[in-house]
């Protein structure tokens, strides 16, 4: 790969953030359940609930990243049970089908795969993998 690519690809992944990702899943599935559960959660948040909520998943992003950048082994139950409460707690029902797409969307959807991957090289696969290996906990 050229710098230039190089370049492209890396000022691309900064671009592409939870907000983008959002936005893109709800003008595609305006009808998703997923997609009306989270309007309806969203539409009573104050700024400081959107402070938070934005600290946690950045937060949460980075612990991801740092067990990937350090090499210290595949994520744990408890990274996926964070995962899950996150998404429960500030979105929308979480079960066994919506992690199951994430996990597919974290490995076939470019966006997704540079999102991911922003916070650690292969931080996609790391998901992928977890959320094959957990999601028996959900219903559905």
């Amino acid at each position: 790969m050229d710098a230039g690519s190089e370049l492209k690809i890396r000022s691309m992944n900064k671009e592409i953030d939870c907000l983008y990702l959002w936005k893109s899943w709800s003008m595609f599935e305006p009808e998703s359940p997923y997609v009306l559960g989270a309007k309806e959660k969203m539409a009573g948040y104050t700024r400081e609930d959107w402070v938070s909520m934005s600290q946690e998943a950045t937060t949460m992003m980075e612990d991801m990243g740092y067990i990937v950048k350090n090499n210290l082994g595949e994520f744990t139950e408890d990274i996926f049970d964070t995962l899950c409460s996150h998404l429960q707690n500030w979105f929308f029902e979480v079960d066994k089908a919506l992690i199951d797409r994430f996990a597919i969307f974290s490995i076939s959807v470019p966006e997704y795969v540079l999102f991911l991957n922003k916070y650690g090289d292969g931080l996609n696969l790391y998901f992928y993998r977890m959320c094959q290996k957990y999601s028996y906990k959900l219903a559905g």
